[in-house]
């Protein structure tokens, strides 16, 4: 795999399944501190959302990415046919396209006679030129994975201060714990949100401030739902 399909390809689905998956786990966190759970409630309720919903996205994104593989291979089979098969027509579609490129007369005629002088060539052309499809690089496949992988590696960073809790028996305040817990998502959601200004080139200040907001909106309204089911359940 070269670095430039990684780059194009690859992470920008490691980017956005890095940024759901937090969003998703410290959303639970934030219910459950919200509602005064223990530390064993919330990695339950943590982990079960976080391996269902990467799982769920993951599969979504390797069917997605399936499908406009087939779109693409259907296309092209029948640009294909129409190169074989109806020649002139062909030409007259590479013709349309060579004339915005400023070719005229007899330089339009002559590349358009190489270009068609080769069924692929003439097929990848039309491709392009006619309905804006390129050959896909990436595999279906990876990307699924690449985006689970993402969701739960990154997805996990909210619940480690509990399970560290759990595990070597802290026991630390529920608000401590949620402080710690708020600051570790804090700091992946700036994290991301920065890789996510350079994957799309845009502005990575801009990116990490709607990251974090984006996280910090969705934990607040979990947290406030949270304590306000407590008070009327328990």
């Amino acid at each position: 795999m070269s670095k430039k399909i990684f780059v194009d390809e690859y992470l920008p689905e490691f980017v956005y399944g890095a940024i759901d998956g937090t969003v998703t786990t410290f959303a639970v966190v934030a219910a459950a501190a919200g509602a005064g759970l223990s530390s064993a409630v919330v990695i339950i309720l943590g982990l079960a959302n976080l391996f269902a919903d990467g799982f769920s996205m993951g599969v979504s994104s390797y069917l997605s990415e399936k499908s406009e593989s087939d779109q693409y291979k259907k296309q092209r089979r029948a640009t294909l046919k129409l190169v074989e098969q109806q020649t002139n027509k062909a030409l007259k579609v590479i013709e349309k396209h060579l004339k915005k490129y400023g070719l005229k007369n007899k330089n339009l005629n002559e590349s358009s006679r190489i270009i068609i002088s080769n069924n692929d060539n003439a097929a990848n052309f039309i491709m392009k030129e006619e309905h804006d499809l390129t050959p896909q690089k990436s595999s279906a496949l990876v990307i699924g994975f690449m985006t689970f992988m993402a969701f739960i590696a990154v997805g996990l960073i909210p619940l480690v201060i509990y399970l560290f809790d759990y595990f070597f028996s802290v026991n630390g305040e529920k608000n401590d714990l949620f402080l710690n817990a708020s600051i570790l998502a804090g700091v992946t959601f700036a994290g991301i949100g920065y890789i996510k200004g350079v994957v799309s080139h845009s502005s990575r200040i801009k990116s990490l401030i709607e990251t974090l907001l984006l996280g910090g909106i969705a934990a607040a309204i979990s947290y406030y739902v949270g304590a306000f089911l407590e008070g009327i359940i328990a």
